[in-house]
């Protein structure tokens, strides 16, 4: 597979998990913040999981969480694994801090 076709699939699957995460997570729905206002970790820790389970599994899984506690809970799973940020970064909606 080509370089390129391989990064327009990266873009096209975070631009998917991305619209998927913003449609879940809204205020609307409960939850304290939009997506986009979450921290930057727990945008990551989401992008891991949806990656990883699919948005079904994320839905049915975590979807009994207490919404008042979500971030911190998704938060600390983050800062805790060993998830590679360097995937993110073509997508420039999600500001990834390099640092963490």
């Amino acid at each position: 597979m080509k370089e390129a076709d391989i990064g327009t699939q990266r873009d096209k699957h975070i631009a998917t998990f991305y619209a998927e995460l913003s449609s879940m997570y809204t205020k609307a729905k409960g939850y304290a913040n939009d997506f986009n206002a979450m921290p930057d970790e727990v945008q990551l820790a989401l992008f891991d999981m949806i990656f990883n389970l699919g948005q079904t599994k994320l839905r049915t899984i975590f979807g009994n969480l207490e919404k008042s506690s979500f971030s911190a809970r998704l938060s600390a799973r983050f800062m805790n694994s060993c998830w590679d940020t360097s995937v993110l970064m073509p997508h420039e909606e999600i500001n990834v801090d390099n640092s963490l």
